[in-house]
């Protein structure tokens, strides 16, 4: 009707009106259920709990409502007003949290492109406006931001961990540089400050960095501990990546080590304790110096072109100007020194030369001729000493001369001359002197000679005697001990001949040496001295073996009878030492075989109950010539020792036989001393008349020892003196028992 221009009617107008008002309510609703249902999308899920107050408001004012009808015209209106109102605080909100989120993302952004070592200072900056971004909007009211906090501290820790991971690889390229001095100090070149210091500051450094993350304040209001612990997680991660830069720390302060050991080379001089004592103890020859007077002056020439500049190893710059001084000192040092030793070998080899001199002179200037051919030898000996060291007194005359013209060209001053020329006058008295003894010597020599030969016929005499007798001490059968300790004496002997053969034969040696005399020993000598040899090798067993057998064959049998053990422990030590065997061990081996087991068969001739008839069975048992015990040594019955083993029977015997005897001689002599001094014990008792009467108490007990008594006898039958005692205790018995019985009566 509008269309055709045609006015509507009243109502149609009033309905369009209220239709018009109405869809524009719809319209505002349509756009808050929109918002509604859009808004978990437009909102950052960290940080919905500080919006959440808005939204239970907003939910409230739906749920809460009561119904609101189209027709109601002004509750429709009202309520669109009320839900526009609460979607609009709760969009500006959203918009006002969004934008500072972005804020925060922008900051950490940045910090993911910060270094975290060289900017540490950045970083404190950027973690400390996230801290007031997010404390401005708990200050506008905004509460539960914990999600917030936690969101950002885990964008931080995945910032932190970039940059740490990036750090730790290229860590050593970001320590600060240090500046070393190279110093000479305890004979060795030392960087000041020390390695050792230098290490310290760096490890502290790097301990510093790897635990950074730790130190890193999170954006959590709790505790710092507990808040702490989500950037500590990185350190655990990843500080093992650290390790290349401790290996780089190490590889640096090793070349440090190395360029101080370099240097020390260099100044190996400047590192000598003693250079005075080195010089001493490798320079002897001219060349020795003339070498080193070149090279030391070729050194301070090096180390004066030397520019002692700065080396750099890596972070470490090394200054090495301090060292100039103490290579100059060095130098200088060296040169003084090898003057010094110059001068002082120049005066040892005038004074070598000057005591050779004098000694010489000494003996040429003696005009006195020799009475005898000992004297002609002696100062033959001498001369002859003298020509001897002359050709080394050429070699020091000549190193002299050299040494003198070194001293001069070098610098020093030493005047040899003198002694140089008193060399050649004493060289010319030698060779004048020489001449004079010439002919006294030929009749010296001549004399030498029939005396060595009379030597030499003397050992091949004495030589032929004693091989025919060592061949008789081969025979070692049958042969008695006695008879060979007497053949150990002999070789013993024969070698304190050969020796004195032997020192003869050194001392004619000698006269013949003083003579130029060459004294050819010939092969009986050898023979004779590896003949002697082998013996005496032979025959120290024996002549060892004799001392401890001798030892304990002189003791007396009476003293040694409580020393037996010792006779196995001379068995068991000589048993084990006589491998290798030869004859002399063989015959040792034999006579300990007649020992072996003795001991427990001589403790039957200890005697102790011996009586002189036992002593003398026993010697003829045994076929030995009677002796006192008291004289009685153990070679006696060391040498019986296979008729003891033999007669062991009789000997138990006779041992036993003299114990029995022992036992009775014993008992009997008990017997008698108890007889001697045995008594009544007699006391008086008054009668009713007041008598004294005399009365016997002990009548039991002397009977009971009678018994006794009568027992011992009676087990010791075989005695004459046994049954007289037997018939007296008898009698005794029979005496006792009747006054018994007249004191009863």
């Amino acid at each position: 009707m509008a269309a055709l221009g045609l006015p509507p009617p009243p109502p149609v107008t009033e309905a369009l009106d209220n239709l018009s008002r109405l869809v524009q309510h719809a319209r505002q609703l349509q756009q808050v259920a929109s918002f509604h249902n859009t808004m978990g999308e437009r909102m950052i899920p960290s940080t919905r709990p500080m919006m959440l107050q808005a939204a239970l408001d907003l939910s409230a004012l739906v749920q809460d409502q009561k119904a609101v009808y189209w027709d109601s015209d002004g509750q429709v209106a009202a309520y669109a007003e009320r839900l526009k109102k609460a979607v609009l605080k709760l969009e500006t909100q959203n918009s006002y949290l969004t934008s500072q989120h972005v804020a925060i993302r922008n900051i950490v952004a940045v910090l993911m492109d910060t270094e975290l070592l060289a900017k540490q200072a950045e970083w404190k900056k950027k973690i400390k406006e996230i801290r007031e971004i997010i404390e401005k909007v708990e200050a506008n009211g905004y509460k539960n931001t914990e999600l917030w906090r936690t969101h950002w501290d885990w964008q931080l820790y995945k910032a932190l961990e970039c940059q740490y991971i990036k750090t730790l690889h290229s860590l050593h390229k970001h320590f600060p540089v240090v500046n070393v001095d190279l110093v000479l100090r305890g004979r060795m070149v030392r960087p000041q400050p020390p390695i050792e210091e230098i290490r310290v500051q760096h490890y502290q450094q790097l301990r510093r960095f790897i635990a950074l993350p730790a130190q890193v304040a999170g954006l959590q209001n709790t505790l710092r501990d507990a808040q702490g612990c989500l950037f500590v997680d990185i350190v655990d991660k990843h500080s093992w990546l650290g390790n290349k830069s401790v290996a780089q720390l190490e590889a640096t302060l090793s070349a440090l080590e190395r360029a101080c050991v370099d240097w020390t080379r260099r100044a190996a001089l400047a590192c000598v304790p003693d250079l005075e004592a080195l010089c001493r103890e490798h320079l002897h020859q001219p060349e020795d110096w003339e070498v080193n007077f070149k090279a030391c002056k070729a050194y301070g020439q090096a180390v004066a072109k030397m520019t002692f500049e700065d080396e750099k190893i890596d972070w470490i710059i090394v200054g090495t100007a301090t060292l100039r001084r103490e290579f100059e000192s060095q130098v200088r040092n060296l040169w003084a020194c090898l003057i010094s030793s110059l001068q002082i070998s120049c005066r040892d080899d005038a004074a070598i030369l000057d005591s050779f001199i004098a000694n010489a002179m000494v003996t040429l200037e003696n005009k006195l001729l020799p009475k005898n051919a000992k004297e002609l030898g002696e100062i033959s000996g001498k001369q002859r000493a003298l020509r001897e060291k002359m050709p080394e007194m050429e070699k020091t005359v000549e190193a002299l001369k050299k040494k003198g013209h070194m001293l001069r060209t070098w610098g020093g001053d030493a005047s040899v001359d003198g002694t140089v020329r008193e060399w050649n006058k004493i060289r010319e008295l030698m060779v004048a002197n020489q001449q004079m003894f010439e002919h006294q010597a030929e009749i010296v020599k001549s004399s030498l000679t029939g005396e060595w030969e009379n030597l030499n016929t003397s050992v091949d005499s004495w030589l032929s005697r004693w091989q025919q007798t060592r061949q008789r001490f081969e025979e070692t059968h049958g042969v008695e001990y006695s008879e060979m300790v007497d053949r150990c004496n002999l070789v013993f002997e024969a070698q304190a001949q050969w020796e004195k053969f032997v020192a003869d034969r050194d001392e004619l040696i000698k006269e013949c040496e003083k003579f130029d005399m060459m004294s050819d020993i010939s092969e009986t000598w050898k023979q004779a001295e590896t003949m002697m040899a082998a013996d005496a090798q032979l025959w120290a067993t024996l002549k060892e073996y004799d001392e401890d057998y001798q030892a304990i064959a002189e003791q007396e049998w009476i003293v040694f009878q409580k020393k037996l053990h010792l006779i196995d422990e001379m068995v068991s030590k000589w048993t084990a030492r006589l491998e290798p065997f030869t004859t002399v061990t063989l015959f040792l081996q034999k006579e300990l075989d007649k020992y072996a087991d003795l001991t427990p068969l001589l403790k039957y001739l200890r005697g102790s109950d011996f009586t002189e008839r036992h002593w003398r069975e026993v010697f003829g048992l045994l076929d030995m010539e009677y002796c006192k015990p008291d004289a009685l040594l153990v070679r006696h019955l060391l040498a019986v020792a296979l008729n003891i083993k033999k007669q062991i029977k009789a000997l138990q015997k006779i041992s036993q036989s003299a114990s029995s005897e022992s036992a009775i001689r014993s008992a009997l002599n008990e017997l008698e001393l108890w007889f001697a001094g045995a008594r009544l014990s007699i006391t008086y008792y008054k009668d009713k008349a007041q008598l004294p009467t005399p009365i016997v108490k002990d009548f039991k007990e002397i009977l009971a020892k009678i018994e006794e008594q009568q027992w011992v006898v009676t087990s010791l039958r075989g005695d004459d003196a046994c049954a007289a005692w037997e018939s007296r205790l008898r009698a005794a018995l029979v005496l006792v028992r009747s006054t018994h019985h007249a004191q009863r009566r």
